[in-house]
């Protein structure tokens, strides 16, 4: 979890799936980022963990293919956590 400039800490998931399509000169992966706001909410058992995704962040990173495709290479800059927090610094 990394907290943002408004001190809320969020959690980032990176997933990647490989993809392999030989006939087409593809090969590499599709990336797609999934960020979550962690909120704290007090509730009759005690206090419960939330969590909701925070759509503007994913919105501004965006998903995309690093690899070769269709015979081009191509890369998604945002598949570390020193990329990802560079971009949101911006």
């Amino acid at each position: 979890m990394a907290a943002g400039e408004d001190g809320e800490r969020k959690l980032f998931i990176v997933v990647a799936w490989p993809i392999h399509l030989s006939a087409t000169g593809t090969d590499g992966a599709y990336y797609k980022i999934y960020v979550y706001r962690k909120s704290i909410v007090e509730g009759t058992e005690g206090n419960e963990i939330l969590f909701a995704r925070a759509h503007n962040i994913e919105n501004t990173l965006g998903s995309g293919f690093d690899g070769i495709r269709e015979g081009a290479a191509v890369s998604f800059p945002y598949k570390d956590y020193l990329t990802i927090r560079a971009a949101l610094a911006r």
